[in-house]
């Protein structure tokens, strides 16, 4: 039978990798508001919240009482309606609403390029048969990729495995 010696490298980069947040609701509008203080979800500014650094609020947009819970009530109305009349009932809803804990949520990220190299060793055998020696992550690249939502770095393993090797068997019927 005729033996085969076959030698590959493969080198392999993630160029870019966006993502984004996005925050509408099913009428197309926004459900998530702009507010200049991170303590009063009613403080809105009217800025974009893809336009930059800002603590941002997210409204459900309806809510049922335990009382009438096929009823759907409009939760922003209610919540202004309440913040002035009905202290208790603000104070609840209030819970039903999203802060941003940091400023970045809505930001675009897009994360720096990353690189690995795989080398793979295969003997054919005849037509029925072949055996690999492969190696993945052969230069065991543990370094770091930048976010630019939060502007800081982290390991590259989020991404690619590190180092690892194995043997594999093909066998043709």
């Amino acid at each position: 039978p005729q033996v085969r010696m076959v030698f590959s490298l493969r080198l392999e980069a993630g160029l870019i990798k966006y993502s984004r947040y996005l925050s509408e609701g099913a009428d197309g509008k926004a459900r998530t508001y702009v507010i200049s203080n991170k303590d009063d979800v009613l403080s809105f500014t009217g800025e974009d919240i893809y336009q930059g650094n800002s603590y941002t609020v997210t409204f459900p947009e309806t809510y049922s009482t335990i009382d009438d819970p096929t009823t759907r009530r409009d939760y922003l109305e209610d919540l202004k309606w309440a913040r002035e009349n009905n202290r208790a009932m603000y104070s609840d809803l209030q819970k039903l609403a999203i802060s941003s804990a940091y400023l970045y949520y809505f930001n675009e990220d897009y994360i720096s390029p990353y690189f690995t190299a795989n080398i793979s060793v295969t003997k054919e055998i005849g037509d029925f048969a072949s055996v690999s020696f492969y190696a993945n992550n052969f230069f065991n690249n543990l370094g770091q990729v930048r976010s630019s939502k939060t502007g800081s770095s982290y390991p590259i393993g989020n991404y690619i495995p590190s180092f690892f090797y194995g043997l594999s068997l093909r066998l043709k019927f």
